[in-house]
């Protein structure tokens, strides 16, 4: 978890240096290269650094409070958030990231419990106990589905699995005559 925290920081981190370098550009060079030369004069890729430079000057406090704003809201609802909306933002980074993360957490542990014989619902109670919200999300609708009579391949198809790998458990727990072959 450490490590994909870790990963999605970097992007944040550039974008804010990158920020910086900007502002730091039109207050400083900007001005040097105007008593070298009119701003009519310079060259066209000159003067669109100029123009992103300046609307960053001029917008400093809106960008600063964007970029924060948003790191702050992601970092803040990436493991916590669900519902129809994360269903959308789950197709776009860095929550995709995430939801591939929670896979594979997922698989991981379960395949595990599986394997040392735990039965499915127990298994599924027992990765909720220290699931995060997102992931106690599908958790509980996998219980769900199990409760009412799903079968067992079919009821872990609610969305967590991309669908190729949940269409595999569907048709593997059809088949199947023993429950660790399933995963």
């Amino acid at each position: 978890k450490k490590v994909i925290f870790g990963n999605m920081f970097t992007p944040f981190l550039m974008i804010f240096i990158l920020f910086f370098l900007m502002l730091g550009f039109r207050t400083n060079l900007v001005n040097i290269f105007l008593d070298f030369m009119p701003l009519e004069k310079w060259t066209s890729n000159a003067l669109n650094v100029y123009e992103m430079t300046d609307f960053v000057y001029r917008n400093w406090y809106i960008i600063l409070t964007l970029l924060l704003g948003t790191t702050i809201l992601i970092f803040s609802t990436i493991n916590n958030f669900t519902g129809k909306l994360r269903n959308i933002l789950d197709k776009v980074p860095p929550y995709n990231i995430y939801k591939k993360f929670a896979e594979s957490s997922f698989l991981i542990t379960f395949a595990s419990l599986l394997k040392a014989n735990y039965p499915i619902m127990e298994s599924l109670r027992s990765m909720n106990k220290n699931a995060t919200k997102y992931l106690s999300y599908y958790l509980e609708k996998m219980m769900d589905n199990i409760s009412v009579g799903i079968s067992e391949g079919e009821a872990l198809n609610v969305g967590l699995l991309n669908k190729e790998l949940a269409g595999i458990l569907e048709d593997t727990s059809k088949l199947a005559k023993d429950r660790k072959s399933v995963v």
